[in-house]
């Protein structure tokens, strides 16, 4: 899916020190489901 949205180019997702994999797996999907692509990790 392209961001159609200009804005929603510039949006990253964080994730500093998780502690659980599941937490990454949920974060993925939500971000699918808003569209946006770029997830860090710390």
């Amino acid at each position: 899916m392209t961001n159609p949205h200009p804005l929603r180019a510039k949006v990253r997702i964080v994730l500093v020190e998780t502690s659980h994999p599941g937490n990454i797996g949920a974060a993925a999907r939500a971000m699918k489901n808003m569209g946006l692509d770029r997830l860090y990790l710390v």
